[in-house]
């Protein structure tokens, strides 16, 4: 897709365009059964995230989830798991192609709110807080 006409060295690969969107909170919700121990609590309770990675070093990978969720921790905030992203890069360029991450989903919760174990304890919840909380992880993760 181009953007605003704008392309690389690569006449095939645009220069990129953000898109946000809100949580698709059933999909994640399959999702979250299907590959973590842990349930998502209930829409609105968790964040999700990208994270683009190498992916050619799995060591490299796991280091930057660990600081992510060591980060996460010292906010009071919890990984429950991660969810790799099913790309389908068959019709990037070179240039693209050389260069296309991994992409991981870390499913944040309030660590008050959910506790440690495998389910939600339904602790108590400050939207705001949580919403502060992962401001700061964001700013912290992308400058860490």
């Amino acid at each position: 897709m181009t953007h605003r006409g704008a392309t690389g060295a690569d006449s095939r690969d645009g220069d990129g365009a953000g898109v946000m969107s809100g949580i698709p909170h059933e999909f994640f919700k399959a999702e979250a059964e299907r590959l973590l121990d842990a349930p998502l609590p209930a829409a609105g309770q968790y964040a999700v995230g990208n994270l683009f990675l190498n992916p050619k070093d799995t060591n490299d990978q796991e280091k930057h989830k660990s600081i992510f969720s060591n980060i996460a921790a010292d906010l009071g905030l919890r990984v429950l798991g991660w969810r790799r992203v099913p790309t389908d890069g068959s019709i990037l360029g070179p240039a693209s192609s050389s260069r296309e991450p991994a992409i991981f989903q870390p499913f944040v919760v309030l660590r008050a709110h959910y506790g440690d174990g495998n389910h939600c304890a339904n602790g108590e919840f400050d939207e705001r807080h949580f919403e502060r909380q992962l401001y700061v992880l964001r700013k912290h993760a992308t400058h860490t």
